[in-house]
């Protein structure tokens, strides 16, 4: 029998680090690859966001343009009077009118215009019957179109609750309004008025 003993150690083959060498350019060109995709994409996105800002820019600019600001106090008190001067409603002959239909104990806590000839209000009584008594009065008003008690309510101030605890005190009755203007009623009015000044 013939055994055949090489000490010799046999050398690795050039091909299984040409296979790791060609693994490592692949994934690294893999990555390239990938990575320059993702800046061209935020690079795109930035592009969009910049144009869309330039267009927000621009329309901007066109709209001051073409809104007159007035640059000083005088041209600004001017247009204030220019305002005024067109506003469709009388506002102080109204609001005269509509706190002397008032009882005596009722307030007006709060007022503001919902369109040209509707308004709305809060109004502040000591009872229910109050807010009933001010409702038909204004119901009977030659200015007024028409009249709606949107809520009533009861609210009870620090002062009543303060006081003395032993004490009963009623609380407040809260009201708020809708109306509808009657506008040449009041223009008529404001005209007599303007006459007799």
């Amino acid at each position: 029998m013939y055994v055949d003993i090489n000490l010799l150690q046999k050398k690795k083959s050039n091909s299984e680090w040409i296979l790791i060498a060609a693994i490592l350019f692949v994934i690294t060109l893999s990555l390239a690859i990938f990575l320059y995709s993702q800046f061209s994409e935020k690079k795109a996105e930035e592009a969009q966001v910049e144009s869309s800002i330039q267009t927000v820019l621009e329309q901007q600019k066109a709209s001051l343009e073409t809104t007159a600001v007035p640059e000083t106090a005088e041209e600004q008190m001017k247009a204030i009077v220019e305002w005024a001067n067109h506003q469709p409603v009388p506002t102080v002959i109204f609001l005269d009118h509509l706190t002397s239909l008032l009882p005596e104990r009722g307030f007006l806590l709060s007022f503001s215009y919902t369109s040209n000839a509707t308004a709305t209000f809060r109004i502040q009584f000591d009872t229910n019957a109050d807010a009933a008594y001010y409702l038909k009065r204004m119901k009977e008003s030659s200015y007024l179109s028409t009249v709606t008690l949107r809520s009533i309510g009861t609210i009870s101030t620090s002062e009543d609750t303060a006081a003395n605890e032993e004490t009963y005190f009623q609380p407040r009755s809260v009201a708020d309004f809708e109306i509808t203007i009657n506008i040449d009623q009041l223009k008529a009015a404001s005209s007599e008025w303007e006459a007799a000044k």
